[in-house]
């Protein structure tokens, strides 16, 4: 990958994530539970006094509109969406790692550091405290990407060698490229989640430490449940953030999936999810 290209994507994070956030209904910042301030950007459906809750933890490597799309489609779909603008996404963040030769390896890598983890749980944390200080949502679900998906599993109360534990307060959970056994999660780590969990990964969304097949490992581990995993013939890791060739194909495969399965735990039922061409569903 060029240092050309990298400029480019660069401009394209710093400038074209503002954009795509600009659909957002605003974007906040609230207090942590240390003190410090999280920043969320709020998409806010019409019409309803208490929407259901959703809150995004993108990747590390995602730019500003990571996982826009998600918050929009779920924002039409009648839920509050909160989407979590970690500080190592931020502007000033993305140039520093640009300069200093990080980016690359950022975009591609995950973060094994517990402080960064611990740092976002402590977003997700004043997402939902300044959530039901609106209103008390009927259900609420975390979904994360990469780096977010593994903090979606650590909020769930999955085994870690990072000495976190999670909370679990949320109704369900959607992990896209999720981690299977490796730094951050031993073997059998998800063997005793039980809230309903939605895992989608893709043919070409390799592992750090393996192919995409690595990423399946958790729904291995789970047991019997409302479980399910997704696997998108193509797609790759950064088409599951929103990005790259052919994401609006893999888009318009994960949008409707997420909002089954959602629509499922707002109804507090396992509803079966749709069957569409290029996406392989299991049930655990």
């Amino acid at each position: 990958m060029s240092g050309k290209w990298l400029r480019s994507l660069m401009l394209l994070l710093l400038c074209g994530g503002v954009a795509m956030l600009a659909r957002g209904q605003g974007v906040l910042s609230v207090r942590r539970p240390d003190g410090r301030q999280a920043r969320l950007a709020v998409y806010a459906p019409s019409g309803q006094a208490c929407a259901p809750l959703a809150v995004l933890s993108p990747g590390s490597g995602d730019d500003r509109g990571g996982l826009t799309y998600l918050a929009t489609a779920l924002q039409r779909h009648g839920w509050r969406a909160v989407m979590l603008l970690h500080r190592e996404r931020d502007p000033e963040s993305l140039r520093d790692r640009l300069r200093n030769g990080r980016f690359r390896h950022d975009l591609f890598s995950l973060s094994t550091t517990p402080d960064d983890y611990r740092d976002r749980l402590d977003d997700v944390a004043a997402a939902l405290a300044w959530a039901r200080a609106q209103c008390r949502a009927p259900v609420a679900v975390l979904i994360g990407h990469a780096m977010g998906a593994v903090t979606a599993m650590l909020e769930a109360g999955a085994e870690n060698r990072l000495g976190l534990q999670g909370r679990d307060r949320f109704d369900a959970y959607v992990a896209l490229s999720p981690e299977g056994r490796g730094p951050i999660f031993p073997a059998d780590a998800w063997h005793h989640l039980s809230k309903p969990l939605l895992l989608l990964t893709g043919t070409l969304d390799d592992a750090p430490n393996g192919s995409w097949r690595v990423r399946t490992q958790a729904f291995a581990d789970l047991p019997a449940g409302c479980h399910w995993l997704g696997v998108i013939d193509h797609a790759t890791h950064m088409n599951l953030a929103g990005f790259g060739y052919g994401n609006g194909a893999i888009e318009k495969i994960i949008v409707p999936t997420v909002e089954a399965f959602v629509d499922g735990v707002r109804a507090h039922r396992c509803e079966a999810l749709p069957n569409q061409p290029g996406l392989r569903l299991t049930r655990q």
